[in-house]
């Protein structure tokens, strides 16, 4: 029983690293890509409406 007990606490050990790796990669990946998307929407209503381009927001590299 305490063997089983040492396993699960073993799965749920890794379990929990796993979801902070896929949370710091959706951090890094998804969330900027979001972004990105809705700045390329952003200046295609732009020039669709005719109007001049509007300065891009600033984009940064920083992936902390």
């Amino acid at each position: 029983m305490m063997k089983r007990i040492g396993e699960l606490n073993a799965e749920v050990a890794r379990l929990k690293a796993e979801v902070e790796r896929l949370t710091a990669f959706t951090t890094r990946t998804i969330i900027p890509n979001e972004l990105l998307q809705a700045e390329v929407e952003r200046l295609t209503d732009a020039i669709t409406r005719g109007a001049s381009v509007p300065d891009a927001y600033p984009v940064s590299d920083d992936q902390s």
